[in-house]
């Protein structure tokens, strides 16, 4: 659970999203820490996040006791944990000096625990990726029934990698009905597309094979 609350802001975009990965409330207290959780929630490579996780106790140079809460902190699968700290690239180069030491502890307490610290900038959390994860999420949760998913399924498995337009062509259905289940399967990973790229009607599609017995 948060060890620290978000206040509302009239300065920031705060707010809460409706999250399935978070352990506790997932609340930001920026667009970038926004935007970021959302990518987290998209990405099948995580495994769960928290917000703001836990509070660390460290000394600054004058030897006076200082508190540092980080934002955010993500397993991914493999065992791969990565405590993060969120910040526009302008806000790092201007804390930079005033928060050098608290980045310090926060590798420090990451480093002893066989994890990775991380300052997650726009660079990170908005790259085509992060925008196609964006994107994507909007589609995760669709009320998307068998017998709308097995078709299109069935058909990538049978005709190999091709474009979505390509794919979609082997549907009777209008495309415009049909993309809306075609994002929820990469989202959802049943189908898998190459996410560094913008996403669009020329993106490839690769299904999995169909396993066959003897």
């Amino acid at each position: 659970m948060p060890v620290r609350k978000i206040p509302p802001s009239r300065r920031a975009i705060t707010g809460r999203l409706t999250a399935l990965k978070s352990s506790g409330p997932a609340d930001y207290e920026s667009a970038l820490e926004r935007d970021f959780l959302i990518t987290l929630e998209a990405d099948p490579d995580v495994v769960s996040y928290e917000v703001q996780p836990m509070r660390l106790t460290y000394w600054d140079s004058g030897g006076r006791e200082r508190h540092y809460t980080p934002d955010v902190l993500v397993s991914r699968r493999n065992d791969v944990t990565e405590l993060c700290e969120v910040k526009y690239t302008t806000d790092i180069q201007e804390l930079r000096a005033q928060h050098r030491e608290r980045w310090i502890a926060a590798h420090q307490h990451a480093q002893q625990r066989g994890w990775r610290f991380r300052l997650i900038t726009e660079h990170h959390a908005r790259t085509d990726r992060t925008r196609n994860w964006l994107f994507l999420s909007a589609f995760r949760l669709l009320n998307a029934h068998p017998a709308h998913l097995s078709p299109l399924l069935t058909s990538a498995q049978a005709h190999g990698p091709l474009s979505i337009a390509a794919w979609l062509e082997h549907h009777p259905e209008p495309p415009g009905e049909l993309l809306p289940f075609v994002w929820h399967l990469v989202c959802t990973g049943e189908v898998t597309v190459d996410l560094d790229r913008p996403l669009s009607l020329a993106t490839v599609v690769h299904a999995p094979v169909e396993e066959t017995h003897a």
